[in-house]
């Protein structure tokens, strides 16, 4: 029998699952579910940092940099702390584009003093997975990966020229994931972080060791936060809150921003896209030469996906959806208050579904209810999560509204 793991090492050294953990006594004395408990805290959290009268942009640039030193070889979370990261990252991905179509993302990583780009700042979601897998790939082929030493300042420097040159009404923000608790800088880190501050970039860090005071000083000049991850699920949490637009700068002032609508061709001769690069194929015909396309309505350049900025004349190229799916930030769903479910039951109107108080026995989501308080509709647990992290509109809101 083989007791080694490929991604994790031997098996003694995966530790214990602590099954203990998975019942906790909630503050009526009954025992439940920890997920379930968890689940219930992530939503009150998530209601309470989302709503209410802050001003959030639509437009963000966010540079996320990953530590892939040699500190990132610790078996705390499993396998190791980079198989970890690298694992959270697609779910990330995923759901910043779909909150915010109209952002642009970029991936770096930091290792032997150095800070390299994983993938460009664009605003395409599958350009990001296929870096993101590529690079993955790489490290599983190279047995020497992570090594060497992280460096912040060598990571905030990349993120500022690529940040520096994005306009004044887009957000700039920049993601640290570190799993160092040194740093190896070639200057004055400090003179670095006034630069960060002055070109109005928020940054935060989170840390999978422990809290470092100059990740700490960092957060707390540029405006940015500071947490430490406990394991693997803690830290998907954290990095998925960074879905969120933050809130904006005072001084930024409302702009009007020309955006252009293009509508998808099809058909006609083989032309070359401007956001492809041309590579030759095996059968003569270049990979980048397509019969389908956006046009630009500005400049009449060819785009193969949609959002994306022109590649010539840079105008923002959108559709109304995808205007309408940044839009929920500006106007989050209220919070729904919690009701108890009477004895005989009661009727979700979200997915029909009837619950009553003891239907699965103590479970914590069956005892309690949620209730619109503008048009008094009633949801169960997970309806209520999926409108305020999915949908963004109450249903009976819009039924009432339509009628």
């Amino acid at each position: 029998m083989d007791l080694d793991d490929a991604a994790g090492g031997a098996a003694w050294e995966q530790g214990l699952d602590d099954t203990w953990a998975q019942v906790i006594e909630a503050d009526d004395g009954t025992l439940d579910e920890a997920a379930v408990l968890d689940a219930r805290r992530k939503r009150a959290r998530l209601l309470r940092d989302t709503f209410g009268s802050v001003k959030r942009g639509m437009i963000r640039n966010v540079v996320v940099v990953v530590d892939t030193s040699a500190a990132m070889a610790d078996i705390d979370f499993r396998p190791r702390r980079l198989e970890s990261a690298l694992a959270a990252l697609p779910g990330f991905i995923s759901t910043f584009f779909s909150q915010n179509p109209i952002s642009q993302l970029a991936l770096l990583e930091t290792r032997q003093s150095r800070c390299k780009p994983i993938s460009d700042l664009g605003g395409s979601k599958q350009r990001q997975m296929d870096a993101l897998l590529q690079r993955a790939a790489r490290q599983k082929l190279d047995e020497k990966e992570p090594r060497g030493e992280a460096t912040i300042q060598n990571s905030l420097i990349s993120a500022l020229n690529l940040l520096s040159t994005r306009p004044s009404h887009a957000s700039r923000e920049v993601v640290l994931v570190c799993g160092a608790l040194n740093s190896c800088d070639p200057g004055d880190i400090f003179e670095t972080i006034r630069d960060v501050k002055a070109a109005h970039i928020k940054c935060s860090v989170i840390h999978l060791a422990a809290s470092v005071r100059i990740c700490e000083y960092l957060c707390a000049e540029t405006g940015g936060t500071h947490s430490v991850a406990l394991d693997d699920k803690h830290f998907a949490d954290l990095l998925l809150k960074h879905c969120i637009p933050p809130p904006t700068v005072e001084a930024l002032e409302p702009t009007l921003l020309p955006m252009g609508f293009p509508e998808l061709k099809t058909g006609g001769d083989r032309t070359p896209c401007v956001c492809c690069k041309l590579v030759p194929t095996r059968t003569g015909i270049e990979e980048g030469y397509t019969r389908s396309g956006y046009f630009c309505p500005r400049c009449n350049a060819k785009h193969c996906e949609l959002p994306t900025e022109c590649r010539v004349c840079a105008l923002h190229l959108v559709t109304a959806p995808h205007i309408a799916r940044s839009y929920h930030h500006l106007f989050p769903v209220k919070p729904f208050s919690e009701v108890a479910v009477p004895p005989t039951g009661m009727l979700c109107a979200g997915c029909e579904t009837f619950f009553s108080e003891n239907r699965d026995g103590n479970d914590a989501q069956d005892r309690t209810a949620y209730r619109c308080t503008d048009c008094q509709s009633t949801y169960c647990f997970d309806c209520d999560v999926t409108i305020h992290e999915v949908v963004h509109n109450c249903p009976g809101c819009n039924i009432t509204h339509t009628v």
